[in-house]
């Protein structure tokens, strides 16, 4: 009986992989190029308009969840705006500074998880867990900095999938931003 148990939960984990295995096409994918002593860049112009939509607290409750850990609901406020997405690998032994500088003034701010092989290619609000996740609004004692974002995640000896989720404020849902992704290996 146990057998059988293991059995049929390992069919599920692989048949689990294999669905959650790419990213929906509304994730635009970013390759960085060969690493030049080490390191790594790839830059590109985004705009929120047209993305998806995340307007009620209850769409952010992933965000809080104990094993996301992104942010906490009186955060919320900051990401309550329209959603674009972008994913980018993140090899062993290095390190991914992303940024994300707003133009015109406007208030956006990201977010970003590593995922291994299992949670690749599920977005909020349905991702329940990540290895890691970083996220903005920039303070200064408290006080939200307007401008660029900037955050960083690593990997040791796993190789992750790294989601950007790229947001608007409360209502925001137009606004052109710099995305950039600054990879470092350490081996």
């Amino acid at each position: 009986m146990i057998r059988l148990l293991l059995a049929f939960l390992a069919s599920a984990l692989v048949s689990l992989a294999s669905q959650a295995g790419e990213w929906p096409a509304n994730v635009t994918r970013l390759t960085l190029p060969a690493p030049v002593n080490g390191a790594a860049t790839v830059s590109v112009e985004g705009s929120i308009k047209g993305g998806t939509p995340f307007l009620k607290h209850e769409d952010l409750t992933w965000a809080a969840n104990s094993s996301m850990a992104c942010f906490v609901a009186p955060a919320f406020d900051h990401f309550l705006g329209t959603h674009v997405f972008y994913s980018v690998a993140l090899p062993s032994y290095s390190e991914m500074t992303i940024r994300v500088k707003p133009k015109d003034g406007k208030d956006i701010n990201f977010y970003a998880y590593s995922v291994g092989a299992i949670s690749k290619g599920v977005l909020p609000p349905q991702i329940q867990s990540c290895v890691s996740c970083e996220a903005g609004p920039e303070t200064n004692g408290g006080n939200v900095v307007a401008g660029e974002e900037k955050r960083s995640l690593r990997a040791v000896k796993n190789p992750y999938e790294v989601l950007i989720g790229v947001a608007g404020s409360k209502g925001l849902q137009e606004g052109d931003f710099t995305l950039t992704v600054d990879l470092k290996t350490r081996k």
